[in-house]
């Protein structure tokens, strides 16, 4: 009787240690998987950011007319030229037109000529 005693105290040690290893396993595995829910809603909020950036990249090339992703800058970069250029020679004929303005207003119809203009920088 004592052996079988022995044995059945044997036999719940066994158990006790494997209930507690399993116990041990679960608690493992649903800290896994919870990282991998994390991982996973990090991943679809990334998904999502990416769509949302590819739907704003599309409307950009459909402004600035391009099929590329690669041909925006250039497209912008023409732009901005243009603009500038544009913006530049502008100013010069309101420059231009405002000293006509003061012309017509002093009673000439035309300003000092390059020679005239020459030969006051010069004296």
């Amino acid at each position: 009787m004592r052996q079988s005693l022995t044995a059945l105290t044997e036999d719940a040690k066994a158990e006790q240690e494997k209930l507690y290893e399993d116990r041990y396993r679960l608690s493992v595995l649903e800290n896994e998987k919870a990282a991998l829910e994390k991982e996973y809603e990090a991943c679809h909020l990334d998904a999502e950011e990416y769509r949302q950036a590819a739907k704003k990249l599309e409307n950009i090339m459909s402004v600035y007319h391009v099929t590329k992703a690669d041909e925006i800058i250039e497209a912008i970069d023409a732009r901005i030229t243009g603009t500038l250029t544009e913006t530049i020679t502008r100013k010069q004929e309101m420059e231009r037109l405002l000293e006509k303005r003061n012309y017509l207003a002093s009673g000439r119809l035309f300003g000092p000529s390059a020679v005239q203009q020459l030969l006051l920088i010069i004296l």
